[in-house]
């Protein structure tokens, strides 16, 4: 799976498919049955591949993505999709024991992760 570019761009005319470096991308929904993972995701045409699915983040209109066991931010705008690697809330700061610590954006799911990256 070739590395996401970050960056806006444009939906196409039914808003569920964009490209990104000449491959394009689709929106999908899964049925209804399937409430044990999020609802939407992503997956590339020619060659046809599953991306991954969009998961919902504390901010109700970001949703994150891995792609490689590198994790993008996904919002969708007026006509478009911006794409970006989350950055951190808070600057890295040192707590009591010196140790530095970092707050980052959370997913908001809780689902046990079965991707080989996570283990």
């Amino acid at each position: 799976m070739a590395k996401l570019q970050a960056g806006s761009y444009q939906l196409d005319a039914a808003g569920t498919g964009f490209t990104i470096g000449g491959r394009e991308y689709l929106v999908r929904k899964r049925n209804e049955h399937t409430a044990a993972k999020p609802s939407r995701f992503i997956i590339s045409v020619n060659p046809y591949q599953y991306v991954s699915s969009l998961y919902p983040t504390a901010r109700g209109d970001v949703y994150g993505i891995e792609v490689g066991r590198v994790w993008y931010a996904l919002k969708f705008k007026a006509g478009e999709v911006v794409l970006w690697e989350p950055r951190f809330l808070a600057p890295a700061t040192d707590d009591a024991a010196g140790t530095a610590y970092i707050r980052r954006e959370r997913v908001s799911n809780r689902l046990e992760c079965k991707s080989p990256s996570r283990k």
